[in-house]
């Protein structure tokens, strides 16, 4: 199952809701034998088989209903499902599984209920159709009007925000007939399984060209806000121009372009600020370990002292001609050299005084002991 085209799920699901007969693989079966054509293949099933009865529509522990993916819009022109005496049966069926035969002519109408309540509840003028079902297609077919259908969530305001835009109902009064009922209600139930639903709300557009043979042009289970709605059902009114179609669709396809590159865009900008605040925080934790390696430098090197007979005078020579002047204690250790280079900012890699020049490597060495003391002319040679 898994592996058949949604066209021949649909297949499947109209011709179990017809024939009322729930084993999928029969009926992938007998779809087969009749190349998916679900008008023969039911015809020709019903004609061969006496099943029709209320306890299997009541009885659904074998009725499995595939997941849909909400906000999905189905297409499904090429799938006209033969209902007429079938589908009769079926509403009839499940009518009497569902409401005790005492209380039957006590109980009004699903649509009529609902569309009591949506005038009650409705900014906008609704005008949602009071019949059965059955009396709608035919009702439908003499109008030459699309039907727009709803089956609603009870409990759920959705309904009432969706259809008190004044647009969608003034569209909806010029160019269809439409209904909606409850979903537990017992035209919801039929509908349901006829439909193969299980999430809600749900909003389909039926074609009644010929009342046996609706066909569904669209459906979508899940929520729809307003222009989406809107854009449905401008899709597949009668009055529908090509021209405005193409570019209706020409102009969504720009927007879901121009959606794309405001992604984009809002991404690489929200990369860069990322990058940006990265560095940031990088170089104030560079900054840390350079002011924490400058305050132990500084504990290293001491203040310097006034000159005197306990003191030498060191003359840096550095790269461009530049020169550091300073007074250190003759018993400091030669590091006390690097380290007041390193605090200016210079790192040497050796330091060279004299004649014969000599290098100060061994930094464990006194500043009098290396014949620093009492002055010296030291030229540095600084790292890369």
């Amino acid at each position: 199952m898994n592996n058949l085209q949604d066209s021949q799920k649909e297949a499947i699901a109209n011709f179990q809701a017809i024939t009322e007969t729930w084993d999928s693989e029969q009926a992938m079966q007998v779809l087969q034998r009749y190349n998916w054509d679900v008008t023969q293949a039911s015809n020709e099933f019903l004609s061969s088989s006496p099943h029709l009865s209320s306890s299997n529509i009541s009885d659904s522990s074998n009725f499995s209903i595939p997941s849909q993916n909400p906000l999905s819009i189905f297409n499904s022109s090429q799938n006209s499902v033969s209902w007429g005496k079938q589908l009769s049966q079926i509403f009839s069926s499940i009518w009497k599984s569902i409401v005790p035969e005492a209380i039957r002519g006590e109980i009004s109408i699903p649509a009529q209920e609902f569309s009591k309540k949506m005038t009650e509840i409705c900014l906008a003028p609704v005008n949602f159709s009071s019949l059965r079902f059955q009396e709608l297609l035919s009702h439908c077919h003499d109008q030459n009007l699309p039907l727009f259908i709803y089956l609603h969530a009870f409990s759920d305001e959705y309904p009432q925000e969706l259809f008190s835009d004044s647009r969608l109902v003034s569209f909806l009064n010029k160019e269809y007939l439409y209904w909606g009922v409850e979903h537990n209600s017992d035209e919801g139930q039929m509908l349901k399984k006829l439909l193969n639903i299980e999430i809600f709300p749900f909003v389909a557009i039926i074609q009644v060209k010929n009342p046996k043979t609706p066909l569904v042009l669209a459906r979508n289970s899940g929520y729809l806000d307003v222009r989406q709605l809107i854009i449905i059902l401008e899709n597949h009114s009668n009055n529908a121009d090509p021209e405005l179609l193409q570019e209706r669709r020409l102009r969504a396809q720009q927007q879901e372009e121009l959606k794309e590159a405001e992604r984009i865009m809002m991404m690489q900008e929200r990369q860069a600020k990322e990058k940006r605040e990265e560095e940031k925080k990088a170089q104030e934790i560079k900054e840390k370990q350079k002011q924490e390696k400058y305050e132990i430098l500084k504990r290293n090197v001491g203040s310097e002292p006034q000159p005197s007979e306990i003191t030498a005078l060191v003359s840096f020579r550095l790269a461009a001609g530049k020169r550091l002047d300073r007074n250190f204690e003759k018993n400091k250790k030669v590091s006390v050299l690097y380290d007041y280079l390193e605090m200016n900012d210079v790192f040497a890699t050796e330091l060279v005084f004299g004649f014969p020049s000599k290098s100060l490597t061994d930094r464990e060495k006194s500043l009098e002991d290396e014949g620093v003391y009492p002055k010296c002319v030291i030229h540095v040679r600084e790292a890369n």
